[in-house]
């Protein structure tokens, strides 16, 4: 889940720079394998357990973007770098080892693809793609190692 707020600031006629403040929640499914000794038959038990754990982020991303060209619809190229700020965990059916070792900055980068028009719906209004990607580990312990990605798909409105 992803709601943001942005600021446009021109730079030159196709070049602007976005800076953005967002509301990120950034979680994972794995299944862990959880084994039992029996008592009634003397054997051993599997069974999985679905576990999804959650890391909500207060993300602060600043973009160069770059308008392909000036028309009724603008395509445009955006990309950037984004610092978030672990707010809060969710921590139900969750190991905790995972939240012990949960970084509280996430640093990463963004690139990605987009257009906006006003003549959609008589206000601003687009559509943005991007790919984004942490430079450094979310979490680390001798169990696992955690790293963001995310593809991302935004519906934008602006005046």
């Amino acid at each position: 889940m992803d709601l943001g707020f942005f600021l446009n600031w021109n730079l030159t006629n196709n070049i602007s720079l976005l800076t953005e403040v967002h509301y990120v929640q950034k979680g994972l499914r794995y299944y862990l394998p959880i084994v039992e000794n029996s008592q009634n038959d003397n054997g051993v038990s599997v069974y999985v357990q679905s576990v999804n754990p959650n890391v909500n982020y207060l993300s602060f991303p600043v973009f160069i973007k770059y308008d392909l060209l000036k028309s009724e619809v603008i395509p445009y190229l955006i990309g950037g770098m984004r610092v978030d700020f672990v707010l809060s965990t969710s921590e139900i059916n969750s190991p905790r080892w995972l939240y012990n070792n949960v970084n509280n900055i996430d640093f990463g980068g963004s690139i990605g693809f987009g257009f906006q028009t006003k003549s959609l719906l008589g206000i601003g209004t687009g559509l943005e793609i991007k790919y984004s990607l942490s430079f450094i580990k979310v979490a680390s312990s001798p169990m696992a190692e955690i790293t963001n990605r995310s593809f991302e798909i935004s519906f934008i409105l602006y005046e």
